[in-house]
């Protein structure tokens, strides 16, 4: 009994020492990639274009880098998904997922090319702000109309230049993990701008970094998949309510199923 508790207590403090070092690597990350994106947008400030495409490719690569491979290898979670969903990605989409962690927007800006996204603006209060605001970082509040009209604007000009745009419809992370009600702001974009919508979906062993619960020292061994569900055409849907609706019948299913299928695979 003393031996199993010994265990636990070595077991915990391997941990926090090894997400303690992976904390630090973060902020290291953090401000080596804000140095090398403030030079490059100051060398680069003539050539809007080349800028966005240099700048962004660094973003890929540091986020992929460290959230695909460095945390990986460090057996904290195995994140899995098909690569050929994202080998030959054109530009003008709009990618949208279940929101269930922070995590999830670093992974699709890791693996979705020149891509913008659409956050909350408090945001910007934070060290993810730091991998995002200086590229096609669209804040969205809590204020209403004039909010969600400037977010629509500015979004409407990502797709126009013929980038990708990733948008979380809950707007905000489900303190559960189940899927929440849709907004519409993605389907209105898609309905006016022609953009198609890839509905995708986050599945999580155990959720981390989540709105309940405290995730600083996350479980090991932990389980992320992402998968691709389908592709909705607007010329498909009458409006953007009924596209919203079939966007989350069909992301809705596809985590049923993800779920099931993670689970049978556990057993």
């Amino acid at each position: 009994m003393s031996e199993n508790h010994s265990e636990k207590l070595r077991a915990g403090t391997v941990l926090k020492l090894k997400m303690l070092f992976i904390y630090s690597a973060y902020i290291f990350m953090d401000l080596l990639f804000s140095i090398a994106a403030i030079f490059l947008f100051a060398v680069l400030f003539p050539f809007k274009k080349l800028r966005f495409k240099v700048i962004s490719g660094l973003l890929k690569f540091t986020v992929k880098s460290f959230f695909l491979g460095f945390v990986p290898k460090m057996k904290i979670y195995k994140f899995e998904f098909d690569k050929s969903d994202f080998a030959r990605v054109s530009g003008g989409n709009i990618y949208i997922a279940n929101h269930v962690s922070w995590l999830d927007p670093l992974f699709l800006l890791s693996l979705v090319p020149g891509a913008g996204i659409v956050l909350k603006s408090k945001y910007a209060r934070r060290s993810i702000a730091l991998l995002v605001k200086i590229f096609d970082f669209v804040p969205i509040g809590d204020s209403g109309v004039v909010s969600t009209s400037e977010a629509f604007s500015r979004s409407k000009k990502i797709l126009e230049e013929g980038k990708n745009l990733i948008i979380f419809p809950e707007g905000k992370r489900s303190y559960s993990g189940r899927l929440g009600d849709y907004k519409k702001l993605a389907f209105k974009l898609s309905k006016e701008t022609g953009a198609p919508v890839v509905c995708a979906g986050f599945y999580y062993r155990k959720i981390i970094y989540g709105k309940a619960g405290n995730s600083f020292y996350p479980p090991e061994n932990n389980l992320i998949k992402l998968e691709i569900f389908g592709v909705l055409n607007p010329g498909d849907y009458k409006d953007a309510q009924a596209m919203a609706f079939a966007a989350y019948q069909k992301t809705f299913r596809g985590l049923a199923e993800l779920s099931r299928n993670a689970q049978e695979k556990k057993s």
